[in-house]
This record gives structure tokens, C-alpha cells and sequence, in this order.
């Protein structure tokens, strides 16, 4: 039977991402996301393209 609120299929998942080392989080990035399900990502975005995003976005309801 598989168990996903919190028991041992959420587990092996976790056990099974954390035998690969990050590429784009960093280990702290990873671990927050592991136990709260979210992260935040600083810069992502360049201020170029967050710039560009009011016309983008004018264009399309438009």
C-alpha cells in the first residue's frame, strides 16, 4: 500500500532525492524545501526580464 501523507513512500522519495548532489539549490536551498515544501530563490530572474514584465503583461490583456 503506498502511504503519501508522511509515511514511508514520502520518505524513501526524500532518501532517494538526497543521493544526488544539487545543481542549481544549494544544500541548505534543498533541505528547506525538503521540510517545508517551498523555497525561495533569490535572482532567479534577471532585472532585465522583471523590467520587461509590465509590457509582456499589458500585451497579453490587451
Amino acid at each position: 500500500m503506498l502511504d503519501f501523507d508522511g509515511g514511508s513512500q514520502k520518505n524513501m522519495l526524500t532518501e532517494q532525492v538526497l543521493r544526488f548532489s544539487t545543481e542549481i539549490l544549494t544544500e541548505r536551498q534543498r533541505n528547506y524545501y525538503l521540510e517545508n515544501g517551498c523555497v525561495r530563490i533569490e535572482r532567479l530572474v534577471s532585472d532585465g526580464w522583471v523590467k520587461r514584465l509590465p509590457a509582456a503583461s499589458k500585451q497579453l490583456v490587451n
